[in-house]
Parts: C-alpha cells; sequence; structure tokens
C-alpha cells in the first residue's frame, strides 16, 4: 500500500573497530533530540 509517505534509511558501513556504533548513537540522540521517528537496529 503506497500511503504518499516518504521513507529514509541510513546505512552506516565500516570495518570493525572503526566507531559504527558510537556514530549511530550520536546520530539516534540527535533524532530523539528533534522528535524525529527513527529506528536503530
Amino acid at each position: 500500500m503506497n500511503t504518499g509517505e516518504r521513507n529514509e534509511v541510513l546505512l552506516i558501513a565500516g570495518r570493525s573497530g572503526v566507531g559504527k556504533s558510537t556514530v549511530a548513537w550520536e546520530v539516534s540522540a540527535v533524532l530523539r533530540a528533534a522528535g524525529a521517528a527513527h529506528c536503530l537496529v
């Protein structure tokens, strides 16, 4: 069903130990502060 809503995805990729999880948590905090619906998987 197409509701006309637009979804966006941010993929964070890289080698082990480069800080992907740290970046993801910081992005999540920024989105939460802005009141944006999001999901961190």
